[in-house]
């Protein structure tokens, strides 16, 4: 991991503004990468693969069978395989597997994130079971000194559109510095506009899916972007500092909320640190969801537990990494 720091020119005059390049693993190659939409992903298949999810978390105890898991779902076998086949690039029998809590545990046994603060000063690291270049992604940010600070820039227009992702549909938000939200639709749409809204209040808000759907479409692998993706939050400083160390976590890892206070140089600081993952205002492309309690159970998340749960089983399958 390398940094480039520089000052912004936007910064307030009582807040410390930086702008931070990070280089991010790329995920290894093409193996179980995202279907293109409309060529292979149905509608109603996400729907289909959260039932899944729902079945795997009902039977925590073992990896249920295609068999059972088809009857739950009312699908033949020949369904259930070409539907885990368009989704993940798995076969079904994998895709169970990555959706369980024993892949999960075997994961945090196994876990070796490297986080910030062991990339300092570092022109490269060779990332554990990692091949192939890095990808840079941009990521713009400013620290709250105090309480709630309006800034002129809070008024500026932010761009916004509905788009579908392999996770079901998702609300994107994108200002002049970068994408500024990513929320998925769980109980309707207003109320995924009534959450951007409240992240930030005093923007001016314009419906532009033309502007916003090619960085959909980098976001969630339908195409590669020929520049970086940039990402825009504000935060406090431990805010700021989780995110940061959230893109570390590559594609495919996971780690605890314990793990991750840790390696942020926070041990005594676990339920903020669980808030500042759960106040992400970047879903997915900030990877909260690579954060799981010890249990190895799904835990909570903004877009929905089984919505968690099915990211995780989805990189995984694109990471190709063979069960058992």
């Amino acid at each position: 991991m390398r940094f480039a720091v520089r000052p912004t020119c936007e910064a307030a005059p009582d807040a410390d503004g930086m702008e931070i390049e990070l280089l991010a693993p790329a995920s290894p190659g093409k193996v179980g990468a995202a279907p293109q939409e409309g060529d292979g992903l149905l509608e109603g298949d996400y729907a289909k693969v959260e039932r899944m999810v729902a079945y795997c978390e009902a039977h925590p105890r073992r990896v249920p069978s295609p068999a059972e898991v088809g009857e739950a779902l009312g699908l033949t076998q020949r369904q259930l395989q070409l539907l885990s086949r368009r989704w993940s690039g798995a076969s079904i029998e994998r895709l169970l597997y990555y959706m369980s809590r024993e892949y999960t545990s075997e994961q945090l046994r196994r876990a070796r994130v490297l986080l910030p603060h062991e990339f300092l000063g570092r022109n490269g690291v060779d990332m554990p079971g990692r091949k192939g270049p890095w990808r840079p992604l941009s990521l713009t940010y400013r620290e709250r000194t105090s309480g709630t600070i309006e800034h002129s820039w809070q008024r500026s227009a932010i761009r916004y559109a509905f788009h579908e992702s392999p996770f079901g549909t998702a609300l994107l938000a994108v200002c002049q510095w970068g994408i500024c939200g990513l929320i998925f639709v769980t109980d309707g749409r207003e109320s995924a506009l009534a959450e951007l809204g409240s992240m930030w209040p005093q923007a001016n808000f314009v419906e532009d899916p033309l502007s916003t759907a090619p960085l959909a479409d980098s976001a969630f692998g339908r195409s590669d972007p020929e520049q970086p993706l940039p990402l825009f939050v504000e935060g406090t400083a431990l805010q700021v500092q989780v995110w940061r160390a959230l893109l570390c976590v590559p594609e495919g890892d996971v780690l605890t909320y314990e793990d991750l206070a840790e390696r942020v140089g926070r041990p005594e600081a676990v339920r903020g640190v669980a808030q500042a993952v759960a106040h992400n205002p970047i879903s997915y492309l900030i990877p909260c969801h690579r954060v799981v309690p010890k249990s190895g159970g799904s835990g909570n998340y903004g877009g929905g537990p089984l919505r968690k749960k099915a990211m995780l089983a989805w990189e995984a399958a694109r990471t190709n990494r063979e069960p058992r």
